[in-house]
């Protein structure tokens, strides 16, 4: 029972479907490092995006 995996035909039928696994993998992680490169940065901390929110309201404070 455990020679199984030794067996030719069940690793003929293995290998071309391993192969096509990594390929795939190998894929979908260039495709998404391209996107995760063309999208813009995200703020690291919440400080930011409150001053961010801040100016903001205060230009439109200014601007009424």
């Amino acid at each position: 029972m455990t020679k199984i995996w030794l067996d030719p035909p069940l690793m003929r039928s293995l290998i071309p479907w391993a192969i096509l696994l990594v390929a795939v993998a190998l894929k979908v992680w260039r495709f998404t490092r391209l996107v995760r490169q063309h999208l813009p940065p995200k703020p690291a901390d919440l400080e930011y995006v409150r001053a961010s929110l801040e100016r903001s309201w205060q230009r439109d404070q200014q601007q009424a």
